[in-house]
Protein backbone atom coordinates (compact mmCIF):
# COMPACT_ATOMS: atom_id res chain seq x y z
CA UNK A 1 0.00 0.00 0.00
CA UNK A 2 1.04 3.62 -1.01
CA UNK A 3 -0.15 6.63 -0.22
CA UNK A 4 -1.53 7.12 -3.57
CA UNK A 5 -1.87 3.38 -4.48
CA UNK A 6 -2.23 -0.11 -4.16
CA UNK A 7 -0.55 -2.69 -6.07
CA UNK A 8 -1.02 -6.33 -5.93
CA UNK A 9 1.80 -8.43 -6.87
CA UNK A 10 1.73 -11.72 -8.29
CA UNK A 11 5.21 -13.61 -8.82
CA UNK A 12 5.28 -15.02 -11.96
CA UNK A 13 4.30 -14.15 -15.54
CA UNK A 14 1.55 -13.51 -17.99
CA UNK A 15 1.21 -16.69 -20.32
CA UNK A 16 -0.43 -17.90 -23.92
CA UNK A 17 0.11 -14.42 -25.19
CA UNK A 18 -1.80 -12.68 -22.80
CA UNK A 19 -0.61 -9.30 -22.47
CA UNK A 20 -1.91 -6.39 -19.88
CA UNK A 21 -3.62 -4.55 -22.18
CA UNK A 22 -5.68 -7.56 -23.00
CA UNK A 23 -6.37 -7.97 -19.77
CA UNK A 24 -8.57 -5.10 -19.87
CA UNK A 25 -10.66 -6.06 -22.73
CA UNK A 26 -12.19 -9.64 -23.78
CA UNK A 27 -9.90 -12.17 -24.22
CA UNK A 28 -9.71 -15.70 -24.16
CA UNK A 29 -9.06 -17.70 -20.77
CA UNK A 30 -6.16 -20.03 -20.91
CA UNK A 31 -5.86 -21.51 -16.77
CA UNK A 32 -2.94 -22.02 -15.85
CA UNK A 33 -3.93 -25.11 -13.72
CA UNK A 34 -7.45 -26.15 -15.38
CA UNK A 35 -8.17 -28.72 -12.63
CA UNK A 36 -8.15 -25.94 -10.09
CA UNK A 37 -10.22 -23.30 -12.40
CA UNK A 38 -12.90 -26.22 -13.30
CA UNK A 39 -12.92 -26.55 -8.84
CA UNK A 40 -13.92 -22.38 -8.91
CA UNK A 41 -15.89 -22.59 -11.72
CA UNK A 42 -18.21 -25.23 -10.21
CA UNK A 43 -17.93 -23.77 -6.91
CA UNK A 44 -19.69 -20.48 -8.05
CA UNK A 45 -16.35 -18.05 -7.64
CA UNK A 46 -15.78 -17.91 -11.60
CA UNK A 47 -19.12 -16.92 -13.68
CA UNK A 48 -17.60 -17.58 -17.09
CA UNK A 49 -13.79 -17.88 -18.08
CA UNK A 50 -11.96 -14.83 -18.97
CA UNK A 51 -14.23 -12.56 -17.24
CA UNK A 52 -12.27 -11.77 -13.77
CA UNK A 53 -10.42 -8.56 -15.22
CA UNK A 54 -13.16 -6.86 -16.98
CA UNK A 55 -15.24 -7.81 -13.65
CA UNK A 56 -12.55 -5.82 -11.45
CA UNK A 57 -13.09 -2.87 -14.14
CA UNK A 58 -16.52 -2.99 -13.96
CA UNK A 59 -16.51 -3.33 -9.99
CA UNK A 60 -14.20 -0.17 -9.87
CA UNK A 61 -16.78 2.07 -12.41
CA UNK A 62 -19.63 0.89 -10.44
CA UNK A 63 -17.80 2.06 -7.32
CA UNK A 64 -16.92 5.52 -8.98
CA UNK A 65 -13.04 4.43 -9.08
CA UNK A 66 -10.54 4.78 -11.46
CA UNK A 67 -10.07 1.26 -13.81
CA UNK A 68 -6.87 -0.78 -12.39
CA UNK A 69 -3.70 -1.29 -14.32
CA UNK A 70 -1.56 -4.51 -14.95
CA UNK A 71 1.84 -4.26 -15.81
CA UNK A 72 4.60 -6.99 -16.02
CA UNK A 73 7.65 -6.15 -13.61
CA UNK A 74 10.42 -8.05 -12.63
CA UNK A 75 8.95 -11.69 -13.22
CA UNK A 76 5.64 -10.80 -11.48
CA UNK A 77 2.33 -8.99 -13.03
CA UNK A 78 1.21 -6.09 -10.90
CA UNK A 79 -2.59 -5.15 -10.53
CA UNK A 80 -2.92 -0.95 -9.62
CA UNK A 81 -5.40 0.43 -7.88
CA UNK A 82 -5.71 3.85 -7.32
CA UNK A 83 -8.33 5.90 -4.75
CA UNK A 84 -11.63 7.13 -6.70
CA UNK A 85 -11.47 11.33 -6.54
CA UNK A 86 -13.64 10.55 -3.15
CA UNK A 87 -10.58 10.18 -1.24
CA UNK A 88 -9.14 12.94 -2.80
CA UNK A 89 -7.19 15.27 0.23
CA UNK A 90 -8.93 18.67 -0.59
CA UNK A 91 -11.88 18.73 -2.86
CA UNK A 92 -14.12 21.67 -3.24
CA UNK A 93 -17.59 21.36 -1.26
CA UNK A 94 -19.29 23.83 -3.31
CA UNK A 95 -22.32 23.88 -1.11
CA UNK A 96 -20.08 25.61 1.61
CA UNK A 97 -17.83 27.20 -0.75
CA UNK A 98 -15.02 26.17 1.18
CA UNK A 99 -12.24 23.44 0.72
CA UNK A 100 -11.88 20.52 2.90
CA UNK A 101 -11.72 16.60 2.96
CA UNK A 102 -14.42 14.57 1.94
CA UNK A 103 -13.78 12.03 4.33
CA UNK A 104 -14.55 15.02 7.19
CA UNK A 105 -18.03 14.41 6.16
CA UNK A 106 -18.40 10.63 6.13
CA UNK A 107 -17.84 8.34 9.33
CA UNK A 108 -14.45 8.16 10.56
CA UNK A 109 -14.38 4.58 9.53
CA UNK A 110 -16.11 1.35 8.39
CA UNK A 111 -16.22 0.40 11.40
CA UNK A 112 -18.85 3.50 12.36
CA UNK A 113 -21.10 2.99 9.12
CA UNK A 114 -21.78 -0.76 10.19
CA UNK A 115 -22.17 0.32 13.55
CA UNK A 116 -24.73 3.00 12.79
CA UNK A 117 -26.25 0.29 10.40
CA UNK A 118 -27.28 -2.02 13.36
CA UNK A 119 -28.04 1.04 15.76
CA UNK A 120 -31.45 0.67 13.63
CA UNK A 121 -31.09 -3.21 14.08
CA UNK A 122 -29.93 -6.91 13.18
CA UNK A 123 -28.66 -7.27 9.52
CA UNK A 124 -26.77 -9.96 7.41
CA UNK A 125 -23.41 -9.28 5.84
CA UNK A 126 -25.23 -9.13 2.48
CA UNK A 127 -27.42 -6.35 3.95
CA UNK A 128 -24.57 -4.82 5.57
CA UNK A 129 -22.74 -4.23 2.20
CA UNK A 130 -26.01 -3.33 0.37
CA UNK A 131 -26.95 -0.36 2.91
CA UNK A 132 -23.32 0.72 2.43
CA UNK A 133 -23.71 0.48 -1.18
CA UNK A 134 -21.89 -1.99 -2.82
CA UNK A 135 -22.62 -5.03 -5.02
CA UNK A 136 -20.60 -7.47 -3.04
CA UNK A 137 -19.24 -8.51 0.09
CA UNK A 138 -15.80 -7.38 0.44
CA UNK A 139 -12.91 -8.75 2.16
CA UNK A 140 -12.83 -5.12 3.90
CA UNK A 141 -15.78 -5.76 5.56
CA UNK A 142 -15.23 -9.05 6.57
CA UNK A 143 -12.63 -7.81 8.62
CA UNK A 144 -14.18 -5.27 10.16
CA UNK A 145 -17.19 -6.93 10.86
CA UNK A 146 -14.29 -10.11 12.97
CA UNK A 147 -13.38 -6.95 14.05
CA UNK A 148 -15.59 -5.81 15.66
CA UNK A 149 -17.20 -9.25 17.16
CA UNK A 150 -13.46 -9.32 18.84
CA UNK A 151 -14.23 -5.93 20.38
CA UNK A 152 -17.65 -7.05 22.04
CA UNK A 153 -19.10 -3.91 20.02
CA UNK A 154 -21.50 -6.36 17.76
CA UNK A 155 -22.68 -10.05 18.38
CA UNK A 156 -24.18 -12.94 16.31
CA UNK A 157 -28.12 -12.98 16.14
CA UNK A 158 -27.03 -16.97 16.25
CA UNK A 159 -24.01 -17.00 18.28
CA UNK A 160 -24.56 -21.08 18.52
CA UNK A 161 -24.64 -21.32 14.38
CA UNK A 162 -21.78 -18.49 12.72
CA UNK A 163 -21.43 -20.05 9.66
CA UNK A 164 -25.50 -20.08 9.38
CA UNK A 165 -27.24 -18.57 6.47
CA UNK A 166 -29.68 -17.05 8.85
CA UNK A 167 -26.82 -15.54 10.83
CA UNK A 168 -27.17 -11.26 11.37
CA UNK A 169 -25.40 -9.61 13.48
CA UNK A 170 -26.60 -7.00 15.90
CA UNK A 171 -24.70 -4.34 18.34
CA UNK A 172 -23.96 -6.04 21.58
CA UNK A 173 -26.03 -4.83 24.38
CA UNK A 174 -23.62 -4.00 27.67
CA UNK A 175 -25.46 -4.60 30.62
CA UNK A 176 -25.02 -1.99 33.47
CA UNK A 177 -24.91 -3.52 37.40
CA UNK A 178 -25.76 -0.36 39.86
CA UNK A 179 -24.73 -1.20 43.55
CA UNK A 180 -26.22 1.09 45.36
Amino acid sequence: MYDDRLEIINPGVLHFDITPEKLARSHESKPWNPIIASVFYRAGIIEKWGMGTLNIIEWCKENKNPAPGWEVRAQSVVTTFLPSRFFSTAPQDHELGTTRSRLESRPESLEDEVLGLLQKGSLSKGEIAKNLGHKFISGGLKKTLSHLLKQGKIAYTIPEKTNSRLQKYRIEKIEMNYEG
